[in-house]
Order: structure tokens, then sequence, then C-alpha cells
């Protein structure tokens, strides 16, 4: 061999070897990054799972409360009544005239039953506000996920509210 082929040769294998060293380099770079991301994944659910143990204690208290406040219905039907006589009751209170009522499908989960109405009432806007909040105090287990207010076609003075009541219930129901 040629001293001229060896030294091309010895360029060549010196650029393979530099070549394959930026490869390496490329993919070693690669791999510690996704380390990196997967180690601070790793630090954000071990942060999380000690926030959530060092709640422990306040979310059991909370369920024993929710044992302890949370209505029971023996069926769908009996949580439906239940429900439509609370919010009725307190509309009579405030002198609202009930319009219409709709009930809504039970919602059925692992960890609890959902009951719900929909009710269209008229009334004084003070009136009907107080009403919608005194459903919703803390005791009452009820939730008002929409509420529609308008002006009543007839008499300015009154207001036509559509209002969704919503109250879960503990586990015993049973399917009517």
């Amino acid at each position: 061999m040629k001293p001229g082929e060896k030294r091309l040769l010895i360029v060549f294998f010196a650029v393979l070897a530099i070549m394959g060293g930026l490869i390496a380099a490329a993919h070693l770079s690669s791999w510690q990054k996704k380390l990196e991301a997967r180690s601070h994944q790793i630090g954000l659910e071990e942060l999380e799972i000690e926030e959530t143990l060092a709640e422990a204690e306040d979310w059991q208290e909370r369920v024993e409360w929710l044992r302890k406040n949370q209505p029971v219905a023996s069926t769908d039907l009996d949580a439906d009544n239940l429900l439509y006589e609370h919010v009725l009751k307190l509309a009579g209170e405030e002198k609202l005239a009930v319009l219409d009522k709709q009930f809504e499908a039970p919602v059925k989960t692992p960890f609890y039953r959902q009951s719900g109405v929909t009710l269209t009432v008229k009334g004084p806007l003070p009136a009907v506000l107080q009403w919608i909040y005194l459903v919703q105090g803390p005791t009452e287990g009820c939730t008002v996920p929409e509420c529609r207010l308008s002006p009543d076609q007839a008499d300015p003075s009154q207001i036509q509210c559509r209002v969704v009541f919503r109250r879960w219930y503990q586990l015993t129901l049973t399917q009517s």
C-alpha cells in the first residue's frame, strides 16, 4: 500500500470515527433528555402523592361529614320527590309561583346517586334570588348547575326563572 493510500485510509477512518462519535453523542443526548423528563415527571408524581397523603385526614373528615349529612332515599322516585318537595316548600316560603316542573333522569355512579328537577318560577327578583340561595345552603346538599332569568312579558315587575336543581344521595338507593 502506498503512503498516500495509507493517509487516505487513516483520514477515512478518522472521519468515520468522528461521525460515529457525533451520532453516538446525539443519541446519548436524546436519551439523557428523555431520562431527565421522566425524572421530572416522577418528581411531580412524588410531590402529588405527598400532598395527597398530607390531606388524607381532611378527606377522611369530609367523608364522615358526607356520611352523616348526605340525604338517604330508598328509591329513585323517593329521591326525586324529596328534592322536589324541598325546593317547592322553599319556593312557597318566598311566595313564588311554580309555572313548570320537569324531573331529570337519575344519575348513578359508584360513589353517589344524583336526582334532579328543573323548575320554572315567577316572582320578584329578590325573592327568586333568595329562594335559589336558600336551596343551595351548605346543609341542603343541592346544586344549581343552570339558571336562566328573564323578565316576565305580562308583568315587568316580575321575572321568570328556569333553574335546574340537583342533589346527591348516598349509595343506599335501590333501583326503582
